[in-house]
């Protein structure tokens, strides 16, 4: 081999080895404590350091709990996490005194240890919860502060429509008895409500743990549409995120609630299926908290930490 094909080898090698240490800079600067990330089609516009609405997946480990606060001091909780405790102490810390409208999406513990703490501690106009019946300790708690404190209590049904500021939010029901004609039922999860945040042209789709078996209830009564913003349901799990349910909302961002060293999740089978939608994906137990943050034309994301494996910012 001439010295010239020498070289030339060496430094294909050399430039190869370049590309791939700058596309890792660049991923990991894109999870960088507090990194932001526009929109391709807008960058957000000048002027709005301040967003009229945010939504907060936030990283309370093997649960969900989504904080979103919209300007004017509006604010609501959609579920409370799996800890007593750590929900309620994060709105103090964000100086919230007041809840607009709080949702249980189910009464299973990783979605609802934490609201009985935040109902006993913060005036709530709202309270809308699942309606399915549950036994535990923790869920009589939380019943019996709503009665306590006399919060109105609504159980959605269809299409059920709150203000929160600017931002419009739909909680979608389409039934609360369709699973248990089915023997690979999970009643609780199968009558989990989605809650659709809409906000000019910024839209998000939260979904609890609902399960394939609602995604394609509602998908056949023709609620759903394109989003932005997807929270996926289940924490990642296989039973959620089917394909003709990611075919209608195409999110162009995803954000699996999962704490760290949980078990399988979340799913390889749903990475891939959102991969390949495209869509970017966050997860709470690599990024932390996660933020999406919208004046109703264009969003960003932001992120409270970067995966672990990338280099100090």
């Amino acid at each position: 081999m001439s010295v010239f094909h020498h070289r030339l080898r060496r430094n294909s090698a050399l430039l190869s080895l370049i590309f791939l240490l700058l596309v890792a800079v660049v991923a990991c600067i894109s999870s960088a404590p507090g990194a932001t990330f526009a929109s391709t089609s807008a960058q957000l516009a000048a002027g709005s350091d301040t967003p009229a609405l945010s939504i907060t997946v936030l990283d309370v480990g093997d649960g969900d709990a989504i904080l979103i606060t919209a300007s004017q001091g509006h604010a609501a909780l959609i579920d409370g996490g799996p800890r007593k405790t750590q929900v309620r102490d994060v709105l103090k810390e964000r100086a919230i005194t007041r809840l607009d409208l709080v949702i249980n999406t189910h009464p299973h513990a990783d979605h609802l240890t934490g609201l009985p703490a935040v109902l006993d501690e913060f005036p709530v106009g709202q309270m809308i919860d699942s309606g399915t019946v549950h036994y535990s300790k923790t869920y009589e708690s939380y019943l019996a502060i709503i009665g306590q404190r006399g919060i109105p209590l609504v159980t959605p049904r269809d299409i059920t429509r709150f203000k929160l500021g600017p931002a419009r939010l739909d909680v979608l029901r389409p039934s609360v008895y369709f699973a248990s004609e089915r023997s690979d039922a999970s009643p609780v999860n199968d009558s989990t409500p989605v809650i659709e945040v809409s906000y000019g042209a910024f839209s998000a789709l939260l979904t609890g743990d609902a399960t394939a078996a609602t995604e394609l209830q509602l998908v056949a009564r023709g609620w759903l549409s394109p989003v932005t913003l997807l929270k996926v349901a289940h924490h990642g799990s296989d039973t959620s995120t089917s394909q003709p349910f990611l075919d209608v909302v195409k999110p162009q961002v995803a954000v699996i609630s999962v704490g760290k060293g949980s078990t399988g999740l979340p799913s390889d089978a749903v990475l891939g299926k959102l991969k390949e939608r495209g869509a970017t994906v966050y997860r709470t137990n690599l990024h932390g908290n996660v933020t999406v943050i919208t004046d109703g034309h264009t969003w960003k994301v932001t992120t409270e930490r970067q995966p672990e494996g990338c280099p100090d910012a």
